[in-house]
């Protein structure tokens, strides 16, 4: 189940594994020319930079060194292409030479769906990969049991301090052991298994931690796409002695950046389970998509004194764009809250997402709200704000609750009836992330999600339909609004 490469005329030559993070082309000259463009992508912004601009730069970053040695978990789909042998992947024998499994806590009642459980014995054959489930499929658990049957020092690795919090309760819990230390969020300890942060990991880098993160046997990356290239490599190459290397993600990026890198780092895709296959198990709610729409939208203009016309607003302005025609667009935001109240007291628990705080602000002292019950929070308030707001929401304490996109990864959220997109987007991943929040079986028999098709910049009604082409993609029934 990999990703593979557009396959290459046979090569002569061999792929050798050298460590968990590196592998060697042995080759001739031909072999290696060929394989270079495989290894490489364009780089994200290559066109502004000054070494591509004065033509002395081709904007490629190269995966391949000089040494021809490049990141291992490419090995099998460089090796498939090439039509190579690839010598040490996997260790046949490794699994065999596993510890005893580590013993259950005694006040731990989870028990594995059969699709998590698949996704063990997948992770547990290869060795080393990236399995894609949705968000709300239980991926923490899968984690879990990973850990236990491998019986290994162990580091997981987590994008934010909300999930470094959850994780490591879970895998407490899960696990029965105590040492389960957290390095992140004003810890710095490293115990049998670690949870972390990329972010404290990678400013950490250059202060001594190289042995600790060295001498682990088990490396787990969760939502390992929405970290960046840099970050990513940077600190799972530290983690040279980890044989055993997963990757974890709802939303796998298709293109050849953040994606090469993370298949690199760990390996090609071992596992997937689609959100459609998840609702057909019974784990996922369907979506159901309403979009709303303005009659009278303002529009980003500005009059082209060479032109003598109106008209929008250049894309280099973008930040004035979507603070203007998302953020303070004061119609939309209206319309938003009005029916975010509106289907908060007949659906029930809703969440409405948002990028800026100002925006989450704006939405919160619209005078629309009348008896509902609402908040908001965003990355300025402490955890236990944040966590507290969640559970009032669970608890029906609340009825509506307008967040920032601290939310987006992996935290645990209640069981939803409504997901309201206000800040727009048009990058799939955030989109079905912040979808995802609300999936989770036992509310509803379907989620709501409620959208808007934008029309105050061309930019912005680009992104829209951008998402309305996701929606159809993935087979969601969308409604649209009457425009008022």
């Amino acid at each position: 189940m990999t990703a593979a490469f557009d396959p290459l005329p046979f090569l002569a030559g061999q792929i050798r594994l050298l460590s968990p993070t590196r592998a060697r082309i042995e080759g001739d000259d031909e072999t290696v020319a060929a394989l270079d463009p495989l290894l490489s992508y364009l780089a994200p912004g290559y066109r502004y930079d000054p070494r591509f601009k004065r033509g002395v730069w081709d904007g490629q970053e190269r995966l391949l060194a000089a040494d021809l040695t490049f990141p291992a978990g490419l090995a099998p789909e460089v090796g498939a292409a090439a039509g190579v042998e690839v010598v040490g992947w996997p260790d046949a024998g490794r699994l065999a030479r596993l510890p005893a499994p580590l013993t259950l806590s005694k006040h731990s009642d989870i028990k594995l769906r059969e699709y998590q459980q698949t996704a063990v014995e997948a992770a547990l054959a290869a060795q080393r990969g990236l399995l894609v489930m949705p968000t709300a499929s239980g991926k923490t658990f899968v984690i879990a049991e990973l850990l236990r049957r491998l019986g290994r020092t162990a580091l997981v690795i987590v994008p934010t301090k909300e999930l470094l919090n959850q994780t490591a309760a879970r895998l407490r819990e899960y696990l029965g052991i105590e040492d389960v230390q957290q390095f992140g969020g004003g810890s710095h300890d490293f115990g049998f298994v670690t949870v972390a942060t990329f972010q404290a990991l990678y400013r950490a880098r250059d202060l001594g931690i190289a042995d600790e993160l060295a001498a682990y046997e088990v490396v787990v990356a969760d939502e390992a796409h929405h970290v960046s290239a840099t970050t990513f490599s940077a600190v799972l190459e530290m983690c040279s002695g980890a044989a055993y290397r997963y990757g974890f993600t709802a939303t796998p990026d298709t293109g050849k950046t953040t994606d090469m890198v993370v298949r690199g780092m760990t390996g090609p895709i071992i596992y997937e389970m689609s959100g459609e296959e998840g609702v057909a198990r019974g784990v996922l709610t369907p979506p159901t998509v309403w979009i709303m729409r303005l009659q009278d939208e303002p529009r980003l203009e500005y009059f082209d004194t060479q032109e003598q016309k109106t008209l929008p607003l250049p894309g280099s302005q973008w930040h004035k764009i979507h603070k203007e025609g998302i953020v303070r667009n004061a119609p939309r935001n209206t319309r938003f809250a009005t029916v975010a109240a509106a289907v908060a007291q007949e659906w029930g628990p809703t969440l409405v997402v948002v990028r800026e705080t100002e925006h989450g602000g704006l939405l919160l002292d619209q005078p629309v709200w009348g008896d509902t019950r609402v908040a908001y929070v965003d990355g300025s308030q402490s955890t236990a704000v944040r966590a507290s707001a969640l559970a009032r929401l669970g608890a029906g304490d609340l009825q509506c609750l307008i967040a920032t996109g601290i939310l987006d990864e992996g935290v645990d959220v209640p069981t939803l009836s409504a997901v309201v997109l206000a800040d727009g987007g048009r990058a799939d991943y955030k989109v079905i992330q912040r979808i995802g929040r609300g999936r989770r079986i036992g509310g509803r028999a379907q989620l709501l999600v409620l959208d808007s098709h934008d029309r105050a910049h061309p930019i912005l009604t680009y992104h829209a339909r951008k998402r309305q082409a996701l929606y159809a993609r993935e087979g969601w029934p969308v409604e649209w609004l009457a425009p008022i």
